[in-house]
């Protein structure tokens, strides 16, 4: 699937995989996939960049500032209400993560997506780990649900998935970053003598089926919700967008929007995603 989509991973045997990362234990490990060609960005650039460009165009964003209810009238949406006054507009886009279906609940729209906490870590900076003296790639295990990279500074990010009540809860705990290094050095020992300088907890907007709902309102003309992107956000979020401004404008796409609407949960035409960390 990845080779008909342009993507040149390829598959490596259990006992090449060291070319790689030469710190791994590759005991119990079958095989692994390889893509060169993979990349990563800093999210916190990204976002800042984003806003950057978007304030050169003459976008007004507005920090610290709620939404405490949506404006709709005879089916139309008209603006917002905030703690910072009325913005009247006939097009609200609601991307609010977690907190987006009860946004839409106001009118009525039922998006089944639902917040999780999922936690990440940080460890204090060390020489490349990978082969040749470069920085170690990402190695992640869907079977042991944990992820783990080297930063360009040296520093290790490490996080795992674990089952989460369904909740708003960002606090972090104290189990995660001991569950989290014994899943990891496992299969990386040489980590096991770093310290971690760092610990947060985040919410994945997670939806049935594990790729995000885009919803034109029937209620309320004007209203779109895009969430449940499910961890796979700042990967997918781009595309998502010239997807949504594409059909805002009437544009064509090779993507069909509409399978990406909440309908898809009743009609039982589901995005399968198995992949989330």
């Amino acid at each position: 699937m990845q080779h008909s989509l342009g993507v040149a991973s390829f598959p490596v045997a259990a006992e090449e995989m060291r070319q790689f990362v030469p710190h791994l234990n590759t005991e119990g490990l079958y095989g692994a996939t390889f893509n060169q060609k993979d990349g990563h960005a800093d999210p916190f650039h990204c976002t800042f960049a984003y806003a950057g460009g978007a304030r050169r165009l003459g976008v007004e964003i507005l920090t610290a500032t709620n939404v405490e209810q949506l404006l709709a009238d005879k089916g139309k949406i008209r603006g917002v209400s905030t703690n910072r006054g009325q913005f009247l507009a006939p097009l609200v886009i609601n991307c609010a993560n977690g907190w987006a279906p009860s946004i839409s609940a106001q009118v009525g729209d039922e998006i089944p997506v639902y917040p999780e906490r999922h936690q990440i870590m940080v460890s204090e900076p060390v020489g490349p780990l990978g082969a040749q003296g470069g920085s170690m790639p990402m190695v992640i295990s869907f079977s042991r649900r944990f992820y783990v990279q080297q930063s360009p500074h040296g520093n290790l990010l490490m996080g795992m998935g674990e089952p989460e009540p369904v909740s708003f809860n960002q606090n972090s705990s104290w189990e995660f970053p001991e569950a989290t290094a014994a899943a990891i050095t496992a299969t990386l020992p040489a980590l096991r003598s770093l310290h971690i300088i760092r610990q947060w907890a985040g919410l994945y907007d997670m939806s049935p089926d594990r790729n995000p709902v885009i919803d034109f309102s029937r209620n309320a003309e004007g209203l779109v919700t895009i969430c449940g992107f499910s961890g796979h956000g700042f990967m997918v979020a781009p595309r998502t967008a010239i997807l949504v401004a594409r059909a805002l404008c009437g544009e064509p796409d090779e993507l069909d929007i509409r399978r990406f609407a909440a309908e898809r949960y009743q009609t039982g035409e589901l995005l399968l995603e198995p992949s989330v960390v």
